[in-house]
């Protein structure tokens, strides 16, 4: 941690989060690690990470710590400033909508989205090679698919939950499933499980499949174990921000 922020204060911040990611992968609650990580990431113009990581520091900390004040004022800036740099994505023909990084790529083909870092990334994700795509840089894929037809395509009965959909699906491409969770996005029932593809050193990720009436929504991320830490927060934000409403013909 030390030395992490004195590649802090020296202007070094590649060598800084390098450190401080250490610092946190040796104890989980070092609460000033996490601060600086903030910091670096702040500095480093990567908003979502700094924010993911001032606000795992304001969880560590007590209530009546005298930085807290400071932190979340500084989280609610960061927000605000990340808030204007999204641009919504709409699927017409999914019926779906959602809020993405100006410094990424986006495009669809009818009902499917991606997402890319760059546009060689998303270009070899629409010819089916991931792995080139991943390499490259994190990606998102998003579908939509009528609610019949993916019971048929899944082989499931009618009143499948949520949870069994992802499992089907996941089987179907080919990814290890982790501790499946049950909730809603955007009110509707869902369930999401963190992902690997390839086997144990492939590619981790977060599934999550949303039913939508006579719909089911489907949304994938994976990147490369290095990038994964520090794209899973913009996934999530991604998720959060999706909105659905009734497909154009």
């Amino acid at each position: 941690n030390n030395v992490g922020r004195a590649y802090y204060d020296q202007g070094r911040l590649d060598e800084a989060v390098v450190e401080l990611k250490e610092a946190i992968r040796l104890d989980e609650e070092n609460a000033l690690a996490y601060f600086n990580l903030g910091l670096a990431y702040k500095g480093q113009g990567r908003e979502e990470e700094a924010i993911a990581a001032f606000e795992t520091y304001l969880d560590i900390i007590p209530s009546d710590h005298p930085n807290r004040e400071i932190v979340e004022q500084e989280v609610a800036k960061l927000k605000e400033a990340t808030a204007s740099e999204t641009a919504e994505y709409r699927n017409a023909a999914g019926g779906y909508s959602f809020l993405y990084p100006h410094s990424m790529h986006a495009d669809h083909d009818d009902t499917w989205t991606i997402v890319a870092g760059s546009q060689s990334a998303l270009d070899a994700a629409f010819e089916n090679a991931l792995d080139e795509a991943i390499q490259e840089s994190p990606i998102v894929m998003a579908d939509a698919m009528a609610y019949d037809g993916i019971l048929e395509d899944l082989d499931l009965e009618e009143g499948a939950e949520p949870g069994d959909f992802l499992q089907a699906l996941a089987d179907l491409m080919a990814m290890d499933t982790e501790d499946i969770r049950t909730g809603t996005v955007n009110g509707y029932p869902a369930a999401m499980s963190r992902t690997t593809m390839g086997g144990e050193d492939g590619y981790p990720g977060i599934l999550v499949f949303i039913l939508v009436e006579e719909r089911g929504i489907v949304l994938s991320s994976m990147a490369t174990p290095d990038e994964w830490e520090t794209f899973e927060p913009t996934f999530m934000a991604m998720l959060d921000s999706i909105r659905f409403f009734d497909p154009e013909e």
